[in-house]
């Protein structure tokens, strides 16, 4: 697991005009201190983020450090928290010289983005196509993608932040949308045709991992994410949530399902999920929460390995990226999901899940969305799928609309801990 550690940036003039811009230099005393020493590390956070190797400090700028030390414009204690950039790198990442920004030899924050798709219901039970009530929408954040209507909320490095963001795009609605119901989930059937809504989330390439070398990892993550994530959905997903991985002829939403050909190159997409996360901000919270814990547990596990491919790309039953992260019985998995049965859903196959969910690296700091998960998965379908509303308008601006009414105690203590 990588560490964060904040560093005080100085420009170096000989690193400026060499132009050393994806390097970092270190005093030795501080490359000792943080032990990062031939490594690739992250500078920044979010957006303003870079990959830069570590090597030495030059002595001039040494020299520099030691009479700002005498002149008393740096305390001793903080001469052990300087690195020096070019003049270039300084101002991406900070407003000026001597901020601080954070130093990482993880992978820093990802970013996470989605565009969860739902219907727009007439008062007659029919779903109405969103592009044609929102004719020339398929940029805007509430748009069209062809008959169903989706968000798209700015991506975030936190999952908190994309819940929000999405909260304000619903807020804000086209004035051609507000006398239409608002329905996600999995599907939607009228007696025109069934329609498929999926609830893709975008997770971002961290600034280590090359372009080229990405696709192979992105696949494997994507199967972390079915066992992580998409296995345990199955045990509620509504409605009809086989429809929409067999009655589609695209057979969107299958395991392992995922898109990468952004002109970016910046991130990827996992298409597995349905649409019914969308339905109430506490299933968003932990849905986005657990695919933001999944994915950055993978990552810093391949910063961990040097970002090598061939050990990231490796199949279960070798060491590789997916048995360091206890992921086995793919195949198992993936038929489960694609059934979209939670008849398949034994309770060994959920104890070792919950057990291994609870093993990854990054467990503590999404311990609220891990938790709730866990103990909404052990709760009988019959008794959660009838309590989920996929009134979308209702359930986030009700006021303290709750994602059950009825809930076994240490489900409502977990559920609390989110709403």
């Amino acid at each position: 697991m990588g560490r964060k550690i904040q560093l005080r940036l100085l420009i170096s003039p000989r690193m400026s005009e060499k132009e050393e811009h994806n390097l970092i230099r270190l005093p030795k005393k501080v490359r000792e201190q943080l032990g990062f020493e031939s490594q690739s590390v992250v500078l920044g956070k979010g957006s303003y983020q870079v990959s830069l190797q570590v090597q030495k400090a030059y002595s001039p700028d040494i020299q520099r450090l030691v009479g700002m030390f005498r002149e008393g414009k740096i305390s001793e204690e903080e001469i052990l928290s300087v690195g020096f950039v070019s003049k270039a790198i300084q101002q991406r990442l900070a407003r000026r010289e001597g901020e601080a920004t954070w130093i990482s030899d993880g992978v820093g924050d990802i970013t996470i983005g989605c565009d969860p798709e739902f219907g727009l219901i007439n008062s007659e039970g029919y779903l109405v196509r969103a592009d044609q009530a929102m004719p020339h929408s398929h940029d805007s954040k509430f748009g069209a993608d062809g008959p169903g209507a989706e968000v798209r909320p700015p991506p975030s490095t936190s999952h908190l932040g994309v819940v929000k963001n999405i909260h304000g795009i619903l807020a804000k609605p086209p004035v051609r949308t507000e006398n239409y119901k608002w329905i996600g989930g999995a599907t939607f059937i009228d007696p025109n045709r069934t329609y498929w809504f999926g609830g893709h989330i975008h997770l971002g390439r961290p600034a280590q991992l090359d372009p080229e070398g990405a696709v192979g990892v992105y696949e494997k993550i994507a199967i972390a994410l079915d066992s992580f994530l998409g296995l345990p959905l199955v045990a509620f997903d509504t409605p009809n949530a086989n429809k929409r991985r067999n009655g589609c002829p695209k057979q969107y939403g299958k395991a392992g399902d995922i898109r990468y050909d952004y002109p970016e190159e910046d991130r990827f997409e996992y298409r597995v999920l349905s649409g019914l996360w969308l339905t109430h901000p506490t299933l968003a919270r932990m849905v986005l929460g657990v695919a933001k814990c999944v994915t950055e547990t993978a990552y810093n596990k391949l910063a961990n390995n040097k970002f090598d491919y061939e050990w990231a790309e490796a199949p279960a039953n070798r060491a590789g990226l997916l048995r360091s992260m206890g992921v086995s019985g793919q195949r198992e998995i993936a038929s489960i999901i694609n059934v979209a049965d939670p008849k398949g859903l034994n309770k060994d196959l959920l104890a070792t899940w919950e057990q291994k969910l609870r093993d990854l690296d990054l467990y503590s700091e999404y311990k609220p969305e891990v938790e709730a998960l866990i103990e909404l998965v052990k709760v009988s379908p019959e008794l959660v799928v009838p309590q989920l509303s996929l009134d979308i308008r209702e359930n986030w601006y009700a006021t303290n609309k709750p994602l059950l009414q009825e809930a076994p105690a240490p489900l409502k203590k977990a559920l609390e801990a989110l709403e």
